[in-house]
């Protein structure tokens, strides 16, 4: 995964790690694969709320950054497998 997403990162494409962990985990792993922290959304506690990326909060999360047309998607768990290739899921 690091060697996909140093080349990725060097051939100038854009990426981004949206995750249900939290996100010191998710910028510890970000930072190992050459991510910028303005490109990592983990679950946070934001004015007293908890921002949970699960789901369609994924997708509803990078929509909020203007990321509509992904070029790839990796998840971790047959969860994350299924919301990617459901029907009516749109970017």
């Amino acid at each position: 995964m690091k060697d996909l997403a140093t080349a990725l990162i060097d051939a100038g494409a854009s990426g981004w790690i949206v995750s249900a962990s939290p996100q010191p985990v998710c910028e510890a792993v970000g930072n190992l694969l050459g991510f910028e922290r303005s490109q990592i959304i983990g679950v946070l506690t934001v004015n007293g709320r908890m921002r949970t990326p699960w789901g369609r909060r994924k997708v509803a999360e990078l929509k909020k950054l203007g990321v509509t047309r992904p070029l790839l998607a990796f998840g971790d768990s047959s969860g994350d497998r299924n919301y990617w290739l459901s029907p009516g899921t749109v970017f």
